[in-house]
């Protein structure tokens, strides 16, 4: 087929495109056709399902179970560690399942200097003119005062001082502790656990036959059975011959063979399907 109005390139489907190449008009173009069954796509295993286990891309079409959250379990630096999360976790070595056992205590506070001196304002500090009349009406008053400073020289120990008890081990204040056993070393004391001489055992030395020291029973000597020459030439059996399509001494009907060449990649159409 020659192309007069310029160069057509005709391209079937999955057919990669080849790079242009510029054809002169009157040249014939011929195209291979791309036979589907040979390109290799994808098997099924390549399109996995959603998963229905889990909350995370579950599958739409399942019914989907209340979710937990399991947290990660904790290490020993939490123990150890001097950064404890706060007072709240601090157990009171005061209290204890009886209730509060403490003896009598009496607070102290720093000696006054001068007992003679008032601190209490004179009769001068006070400013009666600024003060409204009893029974008016007026706008409500707030006092705003300065934070109050820290104790610096507060001898108490902080809130992250304080360490969680131990709940693993035999060292537990606060817990039943269960009963814990040491396990010690093997005892090498003992001559039968260790090889002192250094010998086989009675298991290394096999036990003769009683045929050594014994009387010998007569024994025979029984060889192959030899078979017959045979002729192994592949002959064709009985059911090899089929004579059922024979139409060379009968009549028959004329037959007519209609169709095209199939392909060697076509798939089979399978209908009966044994069980």
């Amino acid at each position: 087929m020659k192309q007069s109005k310029g160069s057509r390139n005709y391209v079937f489907y999955a057919q990669h495109p080849e790079k242009e190449e510029e054809v002169p008009s009157w040249h014939e173009i011929k195209q291979t056709p791309v036979i589907m069954a040979t390109i290799k796509g994808p098997g099924p295993a390549k399109y996995l399902r959603s998963s229905c286990t889990g909350y995370i891309a579950h599958d739409i079409s399942m019914f989907q179970e209340p979710a937990y959250s399991l947290h990660t379990r904790h290490t020993k630096k939490r123990i150890i560690d001097i950064n404890s999360p706060g007072p709240c976790y601090f157990l009171n070595p005061k209290v204890t399942r009886f209730g509060i056992s403490t003896c009598p205590q009496v607070p102290m506070e720093e000696r006054i200097s001068n007992p003679r001196i008032n601190c209490m304002p004179a009769s001068c500090k006070y400013n009666l003119e600024k003060t409204r009349p009893s029974g008016e009406r007026q706008p409500p008053q707030y006092t705003f005062g300065y934070r109050c400073p820290y104790r610096v020289m507060d001898p108490n120990p902080a809130p992250n001082q304080y360490q969680l008890p131990v709940t693993l081990g035999t060292n537990i204040p606060v817990f039943r502790a269960a009963p814990s056993y040491s396990l010690a070393s093997t005892n090498k004391n003992w001559f039968h656990k260790e090889n002192i001489a250094g010998g086989p055992g009675p298991a290394m030395h096999t036990r003769p036959e009683p045929s050594v020291y014994q009387n010998r029973s007569p024994l025979f000597s029984m060889a192959k059975r030899f078979g017959c020459p045979l002729d192994h030439t592949h002959r064709p059996g009985p059911g090899s011959h089929d004579i059922q399509p024979v139409t060379v001494h009968k009549p028959r009907i004329p037959a007519f063979t209609m169709g095209i060449k199939h392909s060697p990649h076509l798939c089979p159409l399978i209908v009966d399907i044994c069980d």
